[in-house]
């Protein structure tokens, strides 16, 4: 039994077209859209659109919050032994869920598993996984030259002549979770709204005692941030980020009050850097 989480926050026509591309998919046994307290209808509109579970939740919580959210009403109501977990910018085909599946069957270690993530034109993305980010790296990413460094030049490819890589970190976009590797890691931690939470779900899933892998004769497209795009400022994502970075250090690595202090120095100048870059850039039209 797979059961699916989509997450939405004020972007209903994104879900929208992902839910009639997985909706006929047997290996999903049940579909639930958390609307993360939307306030442009979306909810309405689902719900009324969407011949599967949606849900309201209380509050916009969040990426974690609202997967949480999903998961425990599917293990309250339609208990399943994986959940996808995807945000609605991608698309996948149903090759995609049959493969991890069975591989996670196969594999017990496996916690947590996707596929090669594709950009939009069908082309391997620079980054198919993430690497867990030390302490200095996040001071590091406090400095906007080190950031455009990473975004242009960074890049983790997976071995494509391994049908397996265990890697450190599985992005957020979609993956799959095995529920004992769900209930095990305690669900995911709420303490942040968005960002890094990929990071803090590889601590809690290697404290467990699972892996994570990346299956590569299965892939998926990512839109690459459609709904934070629409619905947050350059700013509002940045000081989102430096938040949860500051909170997964400080909780995940357990900081000394010099490297905290270092560290919270860093995002005030990190911020006060980019609000005046985005103030020259706006001069110049960009």
């Amino acid at each position: 039994m797979v059961g699916m989480v989509i997450l939405n926050y004020n972007d209903y026509k994104t879900v929208k077209h992902l839910y009639d591309i997985v909706k006929n998919y047997k290996s999903i046994a049940h579909i639930v859209i958390v609307d993360n307290c939307s306030d442009d209808g979306s909810y309405e509109e689902l719900e009324s659109t969407c011949e599967c579970t949606v849900l309201r939740t209380k509050k916009n919580g969040g990426y974690s919050y609202g997967n949480n959210y999903g998961i425990r009403w599917l293990e309250n109501n339609c208990p399943c032994e994986y959940y996808i977990v995807s945000n609605p910018d991608v698309e996948f085909d149903e090759a995609f869920v049959k493969k991890i599946v069975n591989y996670m069957e196969i594999d017990k270690r496996i916690g947590i598993m996707s596929g090669v993530m594709l950009e939009r034109n069908g082309q391997p993305a620079k980054s198919q996984f993430g690497v867990t980010t030390g302490y200095w790296k996040a001071v590091l990413e406090c400095l906007y030259i080190y950031r455009r460094y990473q975004m242009h030049y960074a890049k983790h490819q997976v071995d494509k002549k391994k049908m397996v890589n265990f890697v450190q970190v599985v992005w957020g976009s979609l993956f799959i979770i095995s529920a004992c590797a769900y209930r095990k890691i305690d669900g995911f931690d709420e303490n942040t709204f968005l960002y890094h939470e990929e990071n803090i779900i590889s601590e809690r899933i290697k404290n467990s005692g699972y892996k994570e892998a990346i299956l590569t004769n299965v892939s998926y497209i990512h839109m690459h941030a459609v709904t934070i795009s629409k619905a947050t400022s350059r700013m509002k994502r940045h000081k989102l980020g430096m938040e949860s970075q500051y909170y997964f250090q400080c909780h995940y690595h357990n900081l000394s009050k010099a490297k905290r202090l270092i560290l919270k120095s860093m995002i005030r100048f990190s911020i006060a850097e980019l609000a005046i870059i985005n103030r020259v850039l706006s001069i110049f039209g960009k």
